[in-house]
């Protein structure tokens, strides 16, 4: 068997050694299916369906809402698709559906606090909690597409007698390696 010298030795491990770094490296970054550290906007708006408020787990709407538990459902659409008094627009695009449950405890200004679900069609559903006073919420999860996002969800009213709603979605995207 050849003996060899140290020197030698440790110059073949310090080249195979970089070798592995340069190649391993270069694996790692082309490996498909990693998220990217990623920031977007979706701009939608919604509106709410009247008939859908349930306050008594009936399944039957209430003529006057009243504080206690509520439940609403209602339509996404892209932004622009809703008229200033709320109404849907003839070439309105509908991009999900939109739930809300949670607590009503200012009926007459439909104050609430709660959870939000949109579920935006063919990309995956995103959750809100807060509260509908402030119009900003923070996003606390979500799936498909928004499996890893984190942000900030902002209301601004379009008309609330009609229940009529602009959705600004910020999203931060997962972090590399989640």
């Amino acid at each position: 068997m050849e003996r060899m010298s140290r020197r030698r030795l440790m110059a073949t491990s310090a080249t195979a050694s970089i070798a592995a770094a340069i190649v391993g490296g270069s694996s790692v970054m082309a490996q498909p299916g990693q998220p990217l550290d990623t920031k977007w906007l979706l701009n939608l708006e919604f509106t709410f369906d009247p008939r859908t408020l349930d306050q008594g787990r009936t399944g039957a709407p209430l003529a006057t809402p009243v504080p206690g538990p509520v439940y609403l459902a209602g339509t996404l659409y892209d932004s622009g698709s809703l008229n200033a008094d709320g109404t849907v627009k003839s070439d309105a695009v509908v991009r999900g559906n939109h739930r809300f449950a949670g607590w009503l405890y200012d009926p007459a200004a439909m104050m609430v606090a709660g959870v939000h679900t949109f579920d935006i069609f063919g990309r995956g559903k995103l959750v809100v909690t807060g509260a509908s006073d402030a119009l900003n919420a923070p996003v606390a999860g979500g799936t498909g597409e928004f499996k890893f996002v984190q942000g900030e969800a902002r209301v601004g009213i379009i008309n609330r007698t009609n229940l009529a709603y602009q959705l600004v979605l910020e999203l931060n995207g997962g972090s590399t390696g989640m």
